[in-house]
């Protein structure tokens, strides 16, 4: 299904779907993989019938995917091994990491792309759809008895279209891996109709293709070219390949997603891990590198550690815990970066996956209260808008959250809408909003509703009175709290018809927490590294324990100044508390460190004239501290 986006207009290159047939061969790649294209007079052509014998797969909607499954055995991959595998409704296979790739400007990307959806056999990779009535889509897997061949088999699978049915044609094609020699094979049975006519404007309306883990390594069969009758193309692997690759990667930080996190703050500095792998095919001989950074909004680094781990043999993963703990001094977002070291890799390394960024959002809990937010909540970032066409009132979008504590209770939502016909009259622009725990029903993402509630057309605020701006926040009161013990939920935004959507952000950091919901399906959103939906969630954090509650908040700040700002050195801090407190004043630069420090016991306030002029210039934070609250701010010395 194809997404609206408003506020862009795109530059796209014409092309047309060409009638010419596919290469007759084409390789090799860098590690030595080769193809060659085949007809049905061939005796390399032969469909496996598997309908009647192999096990039918449920869960495919549009632009979604399901598994893992068992391979049955382990196949050889490249230079490594893979035995799970997951199916894309968009007909595409990715082993052992199950995603979502879905059309963008381009349409499709190609084969190879480093990016986070690596991994893959694209066999017929455009907008296909197994959703709506009366669709006859269906796919099957078998394994033989031997356990020494997979063929996965897409049958009568439409194309998506933006017609009242939302599919038309027919497209039967299946993979098959054998064990034996490694090879890949893509056959065809038939293929009638024509992809959504908004593709012609797209450079790869359908691919065809593989490529490696990395997403660096693989071989393009066609990017626009509809497949023939009982055709197929077979990839075959080199019996040895001279490619020795020494990939060290951070394969996962903080969870296994690596995705966005809340920390409370004031609180405990957040210790955190990260998984470093050996992705290449040749071992290391001497440690990697690891390097961690924490940067802000504007780029400055708050938080810099390295450490060493290894070496690595091919394959191998090894956990390695960060210290010291990161400790942010200011509420907000930061973009945490772990890097491994690219110069051990060598010249025939692998730099695109070095680097994983992931955003760690220190969240005030003083009052006893938090609000989670992954977007800026400055209006001027949203960059995009987002709806999906003929949604219907079951497509949307949903983030996923955890609190910075256990329990919390969340009291409300917040939504940002504006609407879509950018004017500040509606025909209708009612929408409805969702909250869902995060125990999987079925294996299905998200569990069972927590609380269901529509916002009427009259209720509904798409003008900001404040700024005057179209676009506006959207409060959803909860009649009664919704208490978290563990884990996390889910909270979605559906619209009812086309003319509202949700604002979205490309600004950095990226949570990939962000989902797209079609006809009810959820599925990791086509865009969640690059972009974060406007929503966020208000919780009462009064009765966990890194909270703030009414005693703590009695030991606040009336008074924090920091003048003249910015300084030559010269340095004057004015503080008064709400009440007397063991006080701690420390200033700290951007790299972490301590560069003064003072202790003052049972203090209601205090003035400090401080001379700072032996620093170096730069921006530094001043912290004031009491046994269980943290409050900072930015000094620039020029």
């Amino acid at each position: 299904m194809k997404k609206i986006v408003l506020l862009f207009s795109f530059c796209l290159l014409l092309t047309t779907a060409s009638m010419a047939q596919w290469p007759a061969n084409g390789g090799p790649d860098t590690y030595g993989y080769r193809f060659q294209t085949f007809n049905s007079m061939d005796a390399r052509y032969n469909w496996v019938d598997i309908t009647t014998k192999g096990i039918e797969v449920f869960g495919l909607q549009d632009d979604n995917s399901t598994g893992p499954f068992d391979i049955g055995f382990d196949f050889q991959f490249y230079w490594y091994t893979v035995n799970k595998f997951h199916i894309g409704s968009n007909g595409f296979i990715s082993f052992e990491k199950g995603f979502n790739i879905a059309s963008t400007a381009i349409g499709f990307p190609t084969t190879p792309t480093a990016d986070e959806n690596n991994n893959l056999l694209a066999p017929f990779m455009c907008d296909l759809s197994f959703a709506g009535s009366g669709n006859t889509g269906r796919c099957y897997y078998y394994k033989n008895e031997a356990n020494d061949s997979l063929v996965v088999s897409f049958i009568n699978v439409p194309f998506w279209t933006n017609n009242a049915a939302g599919f038309a044609g027919s497209n039967s094609f299946q993979v098959i891996l054998a064990k034996a020699d490694s090879s890949i094979k893509f056959q065809y049975l038939s293929q009638s109709g024509v992809w959504n006519s908004s593709y012609d404007q797209t450079t790869n309306p359908m691919m065809v293709g593989i490529e490696n883990q990395t997403g660096n390594i693989g071989l393009a069969v066609a990017n626009n070219i509809y497949p023939t009758n009982m055709t197929g193309v077979v990839f075959d692997a080199p019996a040895s390949t001279p490619l020795q690759i020494l990939d060290g990667t951070p394969v996962s930080v903080a969870n296994d997603e690596s995705g966005g996190f809340f920390i409370p703050w004031p609180g405990a500095p957040y210790s955190f891990s990260a998984d470093i792998g050996n992705l290449g095919n040749a071992n290391f001989t001497s440690p990697i590198t690891v390097r961690a950074s924490a940067f802000d909004t504007l780029g400055q680094k708050f938080y810099q550690t390295s450490t060493m781990v290894g070496p690595l043999n091919a394959g191998q993963i090894q956990t390695v815990q960060l210290t010291p703990a990161f400790n942010p001094p200011l509420s907000g977002p930061y973009s945490l970066t772990v890097t491994t070291d690219t110069l051990s890799e060598g010249i025939f390394g692998n730099p695109t996956n070095n680097v994983k960024v992931i955003e760690a959002v220190a969240t005030d809990t003083t009052g006893g209260v938090a609000t989670l937010s992954y977007c800026s909540q400055n209006r001027f970032n949203v960059d995009g808008l987002s709806q999906w066409q003929s949604g219907g009132g079951n497509s949307g979008i949903g983030v996923y959250y955890e609190p910075t504590g256990y329990p919390a209770k969340i009291t409300s939502i917040d939504v940002w809408v504006f609407p879509s016909d950018n004017t500040d009259t509606l025909a209708d622009g009612a929408f409805w909003v969702g909250i869902y725990d995060d125990d999987p029903t079925f294996g299905l993402v998200p569990g069972a509703p927590l609380f269901l509630d529509t916002v009427q057309k009259a209720d509904v605020d798409i003008f900001d009175n404040a700024t005057g701006f179209l676009g506006a926040w959207n409060k959803i009161t909860l009649p009664q709290p919704i208490e978290i013990q563990e884990g996390g939920f889910y909270v979605a935004w559906y619209h009812l018809n086309d003319s509202l959507s949700l604002g979205n952000e490309s600004a950095a950091p990226i949570s990939r927490r962000t989902y797209e919901i079609l006809g009810g399906t959820w599925a990791s959103h086509r865009s969640t590294s690059n972009q974060d939906s406007w929503m966020r969630v208000n919780l009462d954090v009064s009765g966990v324990t890194h909270g703030v509650g009414v005693e703590e908040e009695l030991a606040g700040l009336s008074r924090f100044d920091l003048f003249p700002n910015p300084t030559s050195g010269d340095l004057n801090i004015d503080v008064e508390l709400v009440r007397n407190a063991d006080v701690q004043l420390a200033i700290y630069n951007l790299q972490g460190s301590k560069v003064y420090l003072r202790n003052m016991p049972s203090v209601g306030q205090f003035k400090e004239n401080l001379d700072l002029s032996h620093l170096p210039a730069g921006v530094y934070v001043v912290q004031v501290s009491t046994q269980n609250q943290r409050f900072s701010k930015k000094v620039v010395i020029k």
